[in-house]
């Protein structure tokens, strides 16, 4: 089960660096999804 729990986990950063250089690529014209949206650690954006 921990071997699964590690796919899942590098398939989630994966996703989520595409979506980060799709962005940087193509800018605001994509739309903004924020669970794909990078934060820092420690840091969330409930405000």
């Amino acid at each position: 089960m921990k071997e699964r729990e590690k796919q899942i986990e590098r398939l989630t950063w994966n996703t989520v660096a595409l979506y980060g250089s799709i962005r940087g690529i193509i800018g605001s014209s994509l739309p903004e999804i924020p669970a794909l949206e990078f934060s820092p650690e420690g840091e969330d954006d409930s405000g």
